[in-house]
């Protein structure tokens, strides 16, 4: 399936016919963020998260992340499919954006107050 995902100012397109992702995707965005595109429509990144393989999409099912076709990262077990595709959307946008300011962190928010955990890019942030 073909989606198209507007988060403001960035509109990525993203490919996948992988279940989990094609559900994840559409219980965590709402309708008005992520639309269902027949086509590529004009966006600024294309992305895609699918199976590695023939083979790997029934023995020890492996997906890959692919950006512009480029196959940045190492297959992953299936189960991490969504994380896979939003870690790799977050690569994206983090490589090629160098206008605007990025902060790398975990957030804690409680009455229009949050809390910043920031940390290295390498690093795991749970507060």
């Amino acid at each position: 399936m073909h989606f198209q995902l507007e988060v403001a100012p960035f509109k990525l397109n993203i490919q996948t016919t992988i279940p989990l992702v094609i559900d994840n995707l559409t219980k965590l965005y709402p309708p008005q963020l992520l639309t269902s595109v027949d086509d590529n429509s004009l966006a600024d990144y294309d992305v895609s998260i699918d199976y590695s393989g023939l083979v790997r999409k029934y023995i020890k099912p492996q997906c890959s992340f692919k950006f512009d076709q480029f196959e940045p990262f190492l297959g992953l077990p299936i189960g991490h499919a969504y994380a896979n595709l939003e870690w790799g959307m977050n690569y994206v946008i983090a490589s090629n954006i160098f206008n605007y300011l990025i902060i790398h962190s975990g957030i804690v928010a409680k009455n229009n107050k949050a809390v910043l955990f920031p940390a290295p890019l390498t690093a795991a942030k749970v507060p």
